[in-house]
């Protein structure tokens, strides 16, 4: 039999650092976990110890290498019977570790006197039940290696819980990419850098105490509190303006020296790190603190730590960045901070995926936090480039916004020409009370919120590369891209169908029904969305009728009888079964039944 060590020495990529990586258990669902957990560290390397002390009969990690490389070299039916073995390995060893820290944690023995068993601490523990199903739907992406190179790089010395071998610190500040209205903008600059670059995509939308901005320097985020304050002047020169600031990454970033950096795997060094579904804001929080002291820890000996950064080529370097007293914070210790200069400004995370449709739970947050404010409050919505998720933001909060106030849109039927109809929109229309007169309205708002990001463009735009797609892997990954975005466009609309009902004229202390109740009364709803996850090459809309019959097709705008919807003859050729008699026009298969 061959063993795993040689079949890993047969691999033609990045061979000593995959070897190395397997052979030392880094896979990308055990580094979550790691991450997550308090003492994950400790707990790895202490089940690690156990099961190199309980392998005469076999090796868990070593079972998993073995089962990923023979599902690498062998044929597709043998190969995937080993990639069902190495999933039920990892989810083994990641079970040994949650259960290490479960008998660690200082608090576990007393819950456990309590009733409190593993079971219930693991129900409890939401993103590790997260992480659970991703091992058993995608075992491909958790079985990847986090890889150092050739194993001579900076990084693979890394020892910390989150700033770990196999990841780096990547600058987080993104180019200024596309040129803003003037009319909706408020420019950040600064002599010393290029524009807006210390806040990207930093803009205000109209009418509306309402901004959206990609992560920025410290400095940004003074000079938008700045801002602000000055134009706040002008309507409330007498009152001292508050400000909401709702920070919507999922990714661990802190700032060092007044510049963010994001945690990045050295591999892989553009792509956002993917936390389990579900991943709490009190999770991130912790995860950021300990990268905080990772850093700090990192940095005692020389004062200085290893940190990335991208050119305009797209290329990485690396420098060093002078640590001193107070140089790195997080993300709650900025603006806690501010706070104390006698800010007026509340600092809240709601993490939602990068390119994913907000979970139920994050709607729910969102109109939590909405509520409960006054009209002349700011709110700056942030995420990582100042685009997707930011103007999702600003999109909800414009939803909230006009029933909270009970002033609806009048909005043309005519506002806007759509290149493509898709299904599970359609679908989703006729079931919904005034659901064209939603849509209508959500529509006009991501126009009016779209300053640097059109949801609708966008969705459309992918398709159109989807359709031009020659390669297969990159169809698949334009058709990812458009479920994300037709889910998102999917729950805007429902989101609007909800607030008309529940949040009309809402204050504050008034009871409603959250949009996830109100969603989970809502199976037909329930059953579109999944059809749209299952299938979402489904979605798309093709019709081969004649020009005249899909002009007046199209031009459908009911509730019910909407666009791309026809009215077919129940009566088809065929219908009539000739052997029952007898035979009536306009009765099909009419029979009699004597007693």
């Amino acid at each position: 039999m061959t063993s795993p060590l040689e079949i890993s020495s047969s691999l033609q990529v990045t061979d000593f650092s995959v070897a190395a990586a397997m052979k030392a258990g880094n896979y990308k669902a055990v580094l979550d976990l790691v991450a997550m957990l308090d003492n994950g560290v400790d707990a790895k390397a202490r089940v690690d110890a156990i099961i190199d002390l309980c392998s005469e009969y076999e090796n868990v990690r070593e079972a998993i290498q073995t089962h990923k490389a023979r599902h690498t070299h062998e044929a597709h039916a043998a190969g995937k019977g080993h990639l069902m073995r190495a999933r039920t390995f990892l989810e083994r060893y990641v079970l040994a570790i949650a259960f290490w820290s479960y008998l660690e944690d200082s608090n576990s023995l007393i819950r456990k006197k309590n009733g409190i068993s593993f079971k219930d601490w693991t129900l409890n523990f939401t993103e590790f039940q997260s992480l659970v199903g991703d091992i058993r739907t995608d075992p491909d992406n958790q079985l990847r290696t986090v890889t150092v190179g050739d194993g001579k790089s900076p990084s693979v010395t890394r020892k910390g819980s989150v700033l770990t071998s196999g990841f780096i610190l990547k600058a987080d500040l993104q180019d200024q990419s596309i040129k803003l209205r003037s009319s909706a903008t408020i420019h950040i600059t600064d002599p010393k850098a290029s524009s807006n670059r210390h806040a990207p995509h930093f803009r205000k939308t109209e009418k509306e105490n309402c901004y959206g901005t990609g992560s920025p320097t410290l400095m940004g985020v003074k000079e938008i509190i700045s801002k602000i304050y000055e134009n706040d002047k002008v309507n409330n020169a007498n009152s001292k303006p508050k400000i909401l600031w709702i920070n919507l990454r999922e990714e661990a970033a802190i700032f060092i020296n007044g510049k963010p950096f994001a945690l990045r795997e050295e591999s892989h060094p553009f792509e956002n790190l993917r936390y389990p579904v579900g991943t709490s804001a009190d999770r991130l929080e912790k995860l950021e603190e300990r990268l905080v002291k990772d850093v700090i820890d990192e940095s005692k000996e020389k004062e200085k730590v290893l940190v990335h950064e991208e050119t305009e080529e797209s290329h990485i370097l690396s420098r060093w960045e002078k640590i001193g007293e107070n140089s790195i914070k997080t993300y709650k210790e900025i603006f806690a901070s501010m706070n104390e200069d006698d800010i007026d400004i509340r600092y809240v995370r709601i993490p939602i995926t990068i390119g994913s449709a907000p979970d139920l739970s994050d709607f729910d947050c969102l109109v939590k936090e909405l509520i409960s404010i006054d009209e002349k409050t700011h709110v700056v919505f942030q995420c990582q480039m100042g685009r997707g998720r930011s103007t999702l933001g600003t999109i909800v909060y414009s939803i909230v916004n006009m029933w909270k106030n009970n002033q609806p849109l009048s909005v043309n039927m005519d506002i806007v020409r759509r290149k493509y109809e898709y299904r599970p929109i359609l679908n989703m229309l006729r079931v919904l009370e005034d659901g064209q007169q939603r849509r209508r309205e959500v529509d006009a708002i991501i126009d009016l919120c779209g300053e640097s990001y059109n949801l609708r463009t966008k969705i459309d735009d992918t398709r159109d590369k989807y359709e031009k797609a020659r390669e297969e892997e990159g169809s698949r990954d334009f058709l990812r891209r458009i479920e994300g975005f037709i889910q998102r466009y999917f729950s805007l609309i429902l989101f609007d169908s909800y607030a008309s009902s529940q949040l009309k004229g809402i204050k504050e202390g008034d009871k409603y029904i959250p949009f996830s109740e109100w969603y989970a009364s809502r199976p037909e709803i329930m059953t579109i969305s999944r059809e749209l996850h299952e299938n979402p090459a489904k979605a798309f809309q093709t019709f081969s009728d004649s020009k005249m019959s899909w002009e007046v097709i199209n031009s459908r705008h009911g509730d019910v009888m909407g666009v791309n919807t026809i009215l077919k003859s129940d009566h088809f050729p065929g219908c009539q079964r000739m052997s029952l008699l007898p035979h009536i026009p306009g009765a099909p298969n009419y029979r009699y039944f004597s007693t």
